[in-house]
């Protein structure tokens, strides 16, 4: 019976083992392994390697963040450069544009002067209008004391001389102002007074050898603003190719860079057409002072002879003094339209100059 017993429980025994290498196999059996087959199951579910695992999530989180601050950091840097850039141009055209800017003074200078030189004709016609209207006066009162004329004629050119009297004095008001702001102008940056000689040149030396679309051409060329647009432009192309390279298209500043560059060219075109408009403006204008000038300094010639013979005449007893001044009066209107044209032309080339500097007044 003991016997029996015994090799019962053996059985159990080995048939327990069965029963567990059974359940091994359902999974995977490590049991009765060599060591070297047995590494062959170390794989991703161990722990240390997924600790070892993780480690690699977070270095490729770390690569990736930093990967995104170094592009910004680039982004911001072609930012930085871009507007380097810029003020490297604005800093390379300075000497330009100081050159441009003492054209500008000289040419308000000139306007300045000749506007003086004007209201001196002007003030030497007005006086020869005054003795013209005193003289008139004369005449009338005594063609009133022989019932030949009227109290009315009479008062009417009285008030003709007070009106005249006013405006000498408006004039020479005028004359005096034009004076001093000239010498203060003058005067700025220096301790020499200068006392000008206000002559109006009766030769204008004109050499203008060019069509409009020259004109036109060599304003774009030199114009500053031109210049700086198309620069930023330029700088532009390349902060926007940068951009996109490094923190892509879709990147707010990506957008900013674009839409800046839309507005510059639109700034830039509309520029070139109020060149186009002005320059036109400005020639056509130029043309016709050329064409005034000409026709008077024929013209000019004309009215010198004339007033040597109207002189010769009164000396000589043929006119009456009111008809020598009436008739002197009106060739001197006349020369004085000449001054005026003389003046026109030389201001018209002298805007024709700043235009072929680039220089529009008004604009830049």
């Amino acid at each position: 019976m003991l016997r029996a017993k015994i090799k019962t429980v053996t059985t159990v025994i080995v048939m327990t083992s069965i029963a567990v290498t059974g359940v091994y196999a359902a999974g995977r059996i490590y049991t009765n392994r060599p060591l070297d087959e047995l590494k062959r199951y170390v794989d991703n579910r161990n722990l240390n390697i997924q600790v070892v695992d993780t480690q690699l999530m977070l270095l490729d989180a770390r690569h990736s963040e930093t990967t995104r601050l170094y592009n910004e950091s680039k982004k911001q840097t072609a930012i930085l450069k871009n507007q380097i850039d810029r003020l490297n141009h604005d800093r390379m055209q300075h000497p330009k544009k100081m050159e441009q800017q003492k054209l500008i003074e000289r040419h308000k200078l000139q306007i300045e002067y000749y506007r003086v030189c004007l209201l001196i004709k002007r003030l030497e016609l007005t006086h020869r209008e005054l003795e013209l209207t005193e003289n008139q006066i004369i005449v009338e009162e005594e063609k009133l004391n022989l019932g030949d004329s009227t109290q009315f004629a009479v008062d009417d050119l009285r008030n003709r001389q007070r009106q005249v009297q006013e405006n000498i004095v408006n004039l020479i008001d005028s004359i005096k102002q034009g004076e001093n702001t000239l010498k203060a102008r003058l005067n700025e940056r220096t301790d020499v007074q200068f006392d000008p000689l206000f002559v109006i040149p009766s030769v204008v030396d004109v050499r203008v050898d060019y069509t409009l679309e020259e004109l036109k051409t060599m304003c774009r060329n030199n114009n500053l603003s031109i210049i700086q647009l198309s620069a930023y432009i330029g700088f532009d192309n390349t902060l926007i190719s940068s951009i996109g390279n490094y923190v892509g298209t879709s990147d707010p500043a990506y957008s900013v860079a674009v839409s800046e560059r839309s507005s510059l060219k639109v700034e830039l075109e509309l520029l070139n057409q109020q060149i186009d408009i002005y320059v036109e403006g400005q020639y056509n204008a130029f043309k016709q002072s050329h064409s005034i000038f000409d026709t008077l300094q024929e013209r000019k010639g004309i009215l010198n002879r004339q007033l040597d013979l109207l002189t010769a005449k009164f000396d000589v007893g043929d006119l009456s003094e009111l008809q020598y001044l009436t008739e002197r009066f009106l060739i001197l209107k006349m020369m004085n339209d000449v001054y005026v044209a003389n003046v026109e032309l030389i201001n018209a080339l002298s805007v024709i100059d700043l235009i072929e500097n680039g220089i529009i007044m008004g604009g830049s």
